[in-house]
Parts: structure tokens; C-alpha cells; sequence
């Protein structure tokens, strides 16, 4: 595991822009096994759990990865805000402290969000064998992705100011009203549907949000 974890953040220590097209190449083999295995959808058996052993900050770190979104790009800058919040100590000075702060990422926060049984027992039950396949693959790439953006270092982080983000899509498509702290503010940073100028998500700093 570690020569995989070692060969995927230098292959991310070289693009810092982390462009679309790149995270695509890097994320090929994934993406190969998520397509390969989208219809199996059966248990695993103990015998091929793979040895992957994160440590607890870092079981916490993929539960918010896990958690937020499948995509690879979209997923390595929520990565790199809920570093950012580690690092500025903004709502704990921990990963499993910013992880379960209360009232924020819903899926770790709320038991009445749809996901949040799954998200809190998914490394048990990929520890166990308990996992589908589907399950195994994006479970294993948070962990990864979550290990790599940990140790890395800081100057090739693409979001060093953001501290907030939201899923842009889901408040103009359900039009929803915008968080309080989100409102006549200008995103620091924002991910956008290929090919249009439609946000998806929408990352803020501290000094934006105020």
C-alpha cells in the first residue's frame, strides 16, 4: 500500500492545477475497476479484503471523502479544504475532530441523513469483507486519495485558502436558500460542469466569508 500511496501523491505533486483531464489519467485505474464491477454488486469474501490499514485520523479523513462525493477531482479539493481546516484548527485540531463537528458534513453529523449508516460502518465492513464490490473500490480510493493528501506537501495544495465549501448544484437545483455565511459572497475557488459555466461546487476562505 505505501508504494501505491508514494506513486499516486507524486503523480498529484505534479499537477497542481489538478486539471480535469489529468486527474482522469490518474485516476484511470479506478475508474477501469469502478466500470469493471458497477453491476456486482454481491459481498466479498474475507479472504480478499485488501491490507489496507489506516490509522483512526485517517479512517476519519476518508469518511468525509466517502462521504461528499465520488468524483476525483471534485473529491482531492474537499481533500485539501478539510486539510486546511486541520491545519488553521477551524472546528478541531484533528482530522476525526473536523470530520464530526457538529453541523457539517451532514453524512458523518446527522443519523437522519440516508448515508450516514453506511459511512460510519463502512470500514469495519471493508475490514470484515462485509463490502460490495462497488463499496470496496470507492472505499479504497478515499482512503488512498485521504492518505496522499495528508503527507503531502503544502505548496502544491489547490485550495491553500478555503476553509468552506458547498455543493453548488444541489441549492440551484432544489432552489434552496444559500447558507447565511455563503450569501453575496464570490467563491474563492469553484468546480464547474464540463463544458458550461454552471457551478457544481463552490470553495470559500476565511477573509471571503468574514
Amino acid at each position: 500500500m505505501k508504494t501505491v500511496v508514494t506513486l499516486f501523491l507524486l503523480v498529484v505533486g505534479a499537477m497542481p492545477f489538478l486539471a480535469a483531464d489529468e486527474i482522469r489519467e490518474v485516476s484511470r485505474e479506478y475508474n477501469e475497476r469502478l466500470d469493471a464491477t458497477i453491476e456486482r454488486i454481491e459481498p466479498r469474501p474475507v479472504e480478499t479484503v485488501r491490507a489496507l490499514n489506516p490509522s483512526k485520523e485517517e479512517v476519519c479523513f476518508a469518511q468525509v471523502l466517502y462521504s461528499e462525493t465520488k468524483n476525483d477531482e471534485h473529491r482531492i479539493k474537499i481533500g485539501w479544504t478539510t486539510r486546511n481546516r486541520v491545519r488553521d484548527q477551524f472546528r478541531g485540531s484533528t482530522y476525526c475532530e473536523v470530520a464530526y463537528a457538529p453541523g457539517q458534513f451532514s453524512a458523518l453529523a446527522y443519523k437522519s441523513d440516508p448515508q450516514h449508516s453506511n459511512v460510519i460502518s463502512i470500514h469495519e465492513r471493508y475490514k470484515k469483507g462485509r463490502t460490495t464490490a462497488l463499496e470496496t473500490i470507492e472505499w479504497e480510493h478515499a482512503i488512498k486519495t485521504a492518505i496522499a493528501i495528508k503527507d503531502a506537501p503544502e505548496i502544491i495544495n489547490p485550495v491553500p485558502n478555503s476553509i468552506y465549501f458547498l455543493h453548488w448544484e444541489t441549492f440551484t437545483e432544489g432552489h434552496l436558500s444559500l447558507p447565511n455565511w455563503a450569501k453575496g459572497k464570490v467563491a474563492d475557488y469553484t468546480i464547474r460542469k464540463p463544458g458550461t459555466k454552471d457551478v457544481l461546487w463552490a470553495f470559500y476562505s476565511t477573509e471571503t466569508v468574514g
